[in-house]
This record gives structure tokens, C-alpha cells and sequence, in this order.
């Protein structure tokens, strides 16, 4: 699902939200084991970070630094 910039994955229907934020060289698939447990309780959000899936908004910098600031 797309929102703003990013595609965000969604799953669950929850008024109580969890948040999955992945690490440097790693991606939203990570979380899909989680993203499948937690569902039942919680709306799971799991955004696709810039630089991912070819995605550069605006084709800013792409260094570490630059992507911990976004």
C-alpha cells in the first residue's frame, strides 16, 4: 500500500498499532514471520525505508548519514 512516499506494508485491523522499523542493509521481508504473528492484535505497519525497492525521493544523497537523518 502506498502512502506519501513509500509503500508502507499493512496488516491487521486494530485500533492498537505496532510499528516495524528494519536495520541498515535489511528490509520490510524481514518482518513478515512478525507481521503474521501480530496481526491478530495490532495493525502492523512495516514501511519501506528510502533507498529500498529502488526508491530515491527526490534523488537525494544516499549516504548513511544522509538516510539516518530521513
Amino acid at each position: 500500500m502506498k502512502r506519501g512516499r513509500n509503500p508502507i506494508h499493512r496488516k491487521g485491523e486494530s485500533k492498537n498499532c505496532l510499528l516495524l522499523i528494519y536495520g541498515f542493509c535489511s528490509g520490510p521481508e524481514d518482518w513478515e514471520d512478525q507481521i503474521k504473528f501480530f496481526c491478530a492484535d495490532f495493525t502492523v505497519l512495516a514501511p519501506t525505508l528510502r533507498g529500498h525497492d529502488g526508491n530515491n525521493y527526490k534523488n537525494r544523497p544516499m549516504s548513511i548519514e544522509q538516510l539516518s537523518n530521513d
